[in-house]
């Protein structure tokens, strides 16, 4: 018996636009579709820093331990937004010891820099 959710189109082909979401990333470790969603909002209305040199800067002091959270999360997604190499490092960095209350944050961070940087 053929499973209908995999059922190809008539010509041979899987249709998988129908059971596959709009945005797919696949990782190492399993994101809360929730909180994706919030840092895809978060992007979206952020102001996108005009100066990359201060962006990058701020970046690296992202694991001073004075900065207020809510500043470092909008630092993270100005990062992924750029998409470079630079800020994929500092991201990594990051991850690598990011504050508990962002650790999901940054690794979501971290995926969307580098699908940018990929494409």
């Amino acid at each position: 018996m053929k499973d209908p959710d995999f059922s190809d189109n008539g010509e041979g082909a899987i249709d998988f636009s129908e059971i596959l979401p709009d945005q797919f990333i696949v990782t190492d470790k399993e994101i809360d579709q929730e909180l994706y969603e919030q840092f895809m909002t978060e992007q979206e209305w952020i102001d996108p820093q005009p100066d990359y040199t201060i962006l990058v800067r701020q970046g690296k002091e992202l694991l001073d331990s004075t900065m207020p959270i809510s500043e470092k999360k909008i630092i993270l997604a100005q990062l992924a937004s750029w998409g470079t190499a630079e800020a994929y490092q500092l991201l990594r960095q990051y991850c690598a010891r990011p504050d508990s209350a962002l650790a999901e944050w940054s690794r979501i961070a971290l995926y969307e820099c580098r699908m940018r940087l990929e494409s």
